[in-house]
């Protein structure tokens, strides 16, 4: 089972995995859940438009759905 942090800790090595809290954790996102939702948006959407001066955006913009999907998983 691959841990939720896993991501993030991969770019500091040093840090052991976070444990989550899920209780807390889904109640943080309740609360600022719109605000997680378009910070996820944003960076796929900012990376999205660095990678359009290389490649079609039909093929930018199915992996933006795909990764809107997994943001909103994450609620």
């Amino acid at each position: 089972k691959i841990h939720k942090n896993r991501g993030l800790n991969a770019l500091s090595p040093s840090k052991p995995p976070q444990k989550v809290n899920t209780k807390e954790y889904k109640n943080q996102n309740v609360i600022k859940g719109r605000l997680v939702v378009s910070n996820c948006l944003f960076n796929f959407m900012f990376f999205t438009i660095l990678q359009l001066k290389f490649e079609k955006f039909s093929k930018y913009y199915i992996s933006i759905l795909e990764k809107v999907k997994l943001c909103n998983k994450a609620e």
